[in-house]
């Protein structure tokens, strides 16, 4: 039996399967539906069968991570070093989602809806499931299956790049690229993720200068090491690869790699 196509999502046509991980405000679970939005990667294959109900599972299943927000949450006065709301971070992640989306690339986390459920003041965002999850050491060198090490570094590499020039082009700065905000789906691509910290560059030179280069915003351990000295100039570009740097050398450093290795890669 074929199953339904409809554009629209729902919340009560998902099933939930498991929770992929939690937040400062909520949680990300991931879900699957019978309804056929002709958005998702479809499965039907051993990928997930340790963690769904197969008892209750039946005929077609489409896959998908929701990250569910508690608004309540959001308007609670936190530490925040950045002096950003958190309001306005999850209304920014929402305007640049909502640009991103044009375009499709396949490099940034795909958004598929966004629904505000007011009875139980909770935002839900309907994404991508990237079944490998965010990379670590084993990933980054042993995944996708059938390639040598060096292979799979420089293609993650690559994905990686070429999600930042895109970002780049639409004159949008991540400001936030670390392990946790790189996910791979079940292919080993890689996929920038978390929007709530970019910033679409104005045209205004000091307004865009002090915005990417002045403000503390994004995570400590991984912000290029001249923001965190105040020591930066006008190299915005410089900045975001030395925040991929940062993130990438944590990752393949602590998963011991060969030196010779290591040396054809940093060549």
């Amino acid at each position: 039996m074929t199953s339904p196509v409809n554009t629209e999502f729902h919340l009560g046509e998902f099933r939930s399967i498991k929770k992929l991980g939690d937040g400062k405000f909520g949680k990300v679970v991931l879900v699957s539906t019978a309804v056929d939005h002709k958005l998702s990667t479809f499965t039907n294959d051993d990928e997930n069968k340790d963690s769904r109900d197969t008892s209750t599972s039946t005929g077609n299943e489409f896959y998908y991570a929701i990250k569910i927000i508690n608004q309540k949450k959001l308007s609670k006065s936190t530490l925040n070093y950045s002096n950003v709301s958190n309001l306005a971070k999850i209304k920014n992640e929402v305007l640049i989602i909502d640009e991103l989306n044009k375009f499709n690339h396949p490099n940034l986390l795909k958004m598929y809806s966004i629904i505000n459920n007011e009875s139980n003041d909770k935002i839900y965002f309907v994404m991508d499931y990237c079944s490998l999850g965010e990379i670590n050491p084993t990933s980054m060198m042993e995944l996708p299956k059938g390639k040598n090490p060096i292979q799979n570094i420089q293609s993650k590499l690559r994905n990686i790049v070429n999600g930042i020039e895109f970002l780049h082009s639409q004159k949008i700065v991540h400001r936030d690229i670390k392990p946790s905000n790189l996910l791979m789906d079940s292919n080993g691509v890689v996929k920038i993720s978390d929007f709530g910290t970019c910033f679409r560059m104005s045209g205004d030179p000091i307004a865009d200068d002090f915005e990417v280069s002045k403000k503390l915003i994004g995570t400590p351990l991984f912000m290029a090491p001249e923001i965190c000295c105040n020591e930066t100039g006008n190299n915005n570009t410089n900045l975001t690869l030395n925040l991929k740097g940062n993130s990438n050398t944590s990752t393949v450093e602590s998963g011991k790699m060969h030196e010779s290795t290591r040396k054809r890669i940093e060549s």
